[in-house]
């Protein structure tokens, strides 16, 4: 697992970067609440038992251009996550592709052409969402999974396909 306590840049050159996981490597990249404002862009992160990216607490961060792979969870949004933006990342064979936990202000897909993320062959949910998620939006996303939106434990939460 890769912790990062303060902001980074972590880009590839292309998808074909890949970080992966295994049974011993549960997660693969952690940002916590003081990385802040960080870019992951352009990578590719498959085969985490757990979270193959979790933001814990973690604001204005920007997600975009990341293929993420056969993972129980694909991102994981937990706390206040203002400004936070996830967006043109394609989630596939994970179990649960995005998931939201009492995740505040973020912005999931985008309204302009090719902001959305793509979710296919998730095993549970394309995007499952809990608790207060106040402020977020789930938006212009092209979710194909067993269940697409799973947000029946979650509260103000705007959701526009």
């Amino acid at each position: 697992t890769l912790t990062v306590n303060r902001p980074i840049e972590f880009r590839g050159t292309s998808q074909s970067v890949t970080i992966s996981g295994s049974s011993a490597v549960k997660t693969g990249l952690v940002l916590n609440s003081t990385a802040g404002g960080s870019v992951v862009r352009d990578l590719t992160f498959a085969n985490f038992a757990n979270d193959a990216i979790v933001l814990n607490g973690n604001s204005g961060t920007t997600i975009a251009g990341l293929v993420v792979l056969n993972s129980n969870y694909g991102l994981t949004l937990n706390g206040t996550s203002t400004g936070t933006v996830v967006r043109s990342n394609t989630f596939t064979g994970n179990a649960t592709g995005i998931r939201l936990v009492s995740a505040t202000g973020a912005t999931i897909g985008g309204s302009l052409a090719g902001q959305g993320n793509t979710i296919t062959s998730a095993t549970r949910e394309g995007i499952f969402a809990q608790g207060f998620c106040t402020g977020s939006r789930v938006i212009g996303n092209n979710v194909t999974a067993k269940t697409p939106y799973n947000i029946t434990q979650s509260r103000n939460l705007t959701l526009v396909r």
